[in-house]
């Protein structure tokens, strides 16, 4: 039922997010990866944060809305890349799609190396691999904890995720797609009162009560540099 069920179930669960310390300068993320760059203006973005952003923490803070990044390969990540750039055949995009999000300063680089992120082998070795999965996350600003993840088959576009239609009054989706999602609340143990911790495979601690979500690519994420370009099919 597209992300209007996602918000439905991010805002009935109760106060099981973890609380956070939020300031102008350090604020939670969206993290959303995909394979496939359709048209997102901000109208759309807007649409997907506000059902993206419902939740409460355990101490009763709202969760409210926050950005998104946008994980994306550059043409050099794709191009370098084990099976160069025959492996983009599978992430397709225009390049003015993408180029419309990377003005805005949303899109992130896939591999992220950073000497000041860590890194775990799941991330590493997958530098040189690109992605067809699709991961959609809220993190902290410094990529150590998750609040939920979603492992979906949807890319970021209307036909997947659905849209508002007619002032509200029409939801229309129109791909058949499928997704988990993870709180610390679907996955807290029958016989634990304790809510897990979600973390990435970078930041396991090893403490009993984590609950590891290997996401393949670093948190933090690394913004493009002057003269990344993003992978983009080019005209045919």
């Amino acid at each position: 039922w597209g992300h209007l069920q996602v918000r439905r179930l991010l805002g009935r669960g109760g106060a099981v997010f973890p609380p956070r310390k939020v300031s102008s300068s350090c604020k939670d993320v969206i993290v959303a990866q995909f394979t496939s760059f359709a048209s997102l203006n901000e109208k759309y973005r807007n649409e997907l944060k506000s059902s993206f952003s419902p939740g409460l923490r355990s101490d009763n803070d709202s969760m409210g809305p926050t950005e998104f990044e946008i994980v994306w390969p550059t043409w050099k990540e794709v191009e370098n890349s084990i099976y160069g750039l025959s492996s983009g055949g599978v992430i397709p995009g225009s390049l003015k799609n993408a180029q419309a999000v990377l003005k805005d300063g949303a899109l992130r680089t896939w591999c992220s190396g950073r000497s000041d992120v860590r890194e775990s082998s799941m991330v590493s070795e997958r530098r040189r691999a690109m992605p067809h999965i699709k991961t959609f996350s809220r993190a902290s600003a410094d990529g150590k904890v998750l609040d939920w993840s979603i492992l979906t088959s949807c890319n970021i576009s209307r036909a997947a995720w659905g849209a508002i239609q007619k002032e509200g009054t029409q939801f229309c989706i129109k791909s058949w797609e499928m997704g988990i999602l993870f709180t610390p609340s679907t996955l807290r143990s029958s016989s634990s009162s304790q809510l897990p911790k979600l973390v990435t495979t970078q930041h396991r601690s090893g403490d009993s009560n984590e609950f590891v979500v290997p996401l393949p690519y670093a948190l933090p994420t690394q913004k493009y540099s002057d003269g990344d370009v993003p992978w983009h099919w080019k005209d045919r």
